[in-house]
């Protein structure tokens, strides 16, 4: 083949491959195209795959807000970020299940949390103190739990009840009181009170519980003595028993029924009488039997108590309503 026949056939092919060369090139500079590539609102995502170009909160793969748009561009608004809100018709912070609502926002006269077992209380709700008012107040399914007070039947007005008589109440019932603890509610003397702070309460046997010095030693069921007649010159041996002296003595811490035989002296030869010491005047009473029902009243001497390891001793010394001057000693025994 000559040098021009080759020319010539070879002509078609290179056109060929020049002209698919410049198609290549085409296609480069479509797909580098800078109007694909824009982002408007700068948030990394391009026209073409941002669902909202002109705002940076909405892209693909951004975290789903509560604000009414499609953030990440999947075609759902606000799924995931809503909020459950319960109506809440006493305003205590507490709804209701029943009319709840999904919202950014809670509604008006709505809360963010459930549990209200009343919600026509405000003082009904999950955690609320119980109060004594026959309410459930903290929604736990009992009524006044923890907020009940115990309270004793009084009989004796004493302020103590017995304890076999409590009652759970909000408020006192008739004649009951709130401290238990009576020993006796048929004696308003005897309580669990520790009046005079000496370790023992009338209940525990102190006799005079309004003396420190006093606690289950007054209680003396025997006295033997002397009592002198000093003008008279007259000496009495004095023996007596415990005796109720509520109505001769009654202000009397304790009274004996007494009886005296003269030792000495022109005087008559006995007496029969009531001798009792009230400690609020620190005087030794004595009434002298004179017959069926009659009592003389001789006089209050004053009188002290000397409180000692076996028994105690009072000691007296007075004039008398006749003009006598008196004195003695007595030995008080339990």
């Amino acid at each position: 083949m000559t040098p021009a026949r080759l020319l010539t056939s070879t002509l078609p092919l290179l056109f060929f491959a020049a002209c698919e060369g410049d198609k290549g090139n085409n296609d480069s500079v479509q797909d580098t195209d800078p109007a694909e590539l824009i982002d408007l609102d700068g948030d990394g995502s391009i026209v073409g795959d941002d669902c909202d170009d002109n705002n940076p909160a909405v892209f693909p793969g951004a975290t789903e807000a509560c604000d009414g748009l499609d953030n990440n561009c999947e075609g759902s608004v606000d799924e995931g970020a809503l909020v459950t809100f319960y109506p809440d018709g006493d305003g205590d912070g507490f709804g209701v299940e029943a009319g709840a609502v999904e919202a950014c926002e809670a509604p008006s006269g709505h809360a963010a949390v459930s549990g209200d077992c009343d919600d026509g209380a405000a003082t009904s709700f999950p955690g609320a103190a119980e109060a004594c008012d026959g309410v459930d107040n903290s929604c736990d399914g009992v009524v006044d739990d923890g907020a009940l007070i115990t309270f004793y039947a009084d009989e004796d007005g004493d302020g103590y009840g017995v304890e076999a008589s409590a009652v759970e109440a909000c408020e006192a019932p008739s004649g009951a009181v709130a401290l238990g603890g009576d020993c006796d509610d048929t004696n308003p003397i005897l309580t669990p009170e520790d009046y005079d702070g000496d370790g023992l309460s009338s209940c525990d046997g102190d006799c005079d519980d309004n003396n420190a010095n006093l606690s289950d030693r007054c209680g003396y069921s025997a006295m033997d003595g002397e009592l002198n007649v000093l003008f008279a010159g007259c000496v009495f041996q004095v023996e007596g028993v415990d005796a109720d002296g509520s109505t001769l003595c009654p202000a009397c811490d304790f009274s004996f029924d007494t009886y005296g035989s003269l030792v000495s002296g022109d005087c008559i030869d006995s007496f029969d009488g009531m001798l009792g010491y009230d400690r609020d005047l620190g005087a030794l009473s004595l009434q002298l039997y004179t017959g069926p029902g009659d009592y003389y009243n001789v006089g209050k001497f004053p009188a002290s108590v000397t409180y000692g390891a076996d028994y105690d001793v009072l000691s007296f010394k007075g004039y008398g309503t006749s003009g006598y001057a008196y004195s003695g000693r007595l030995n008080l025994r339990p």
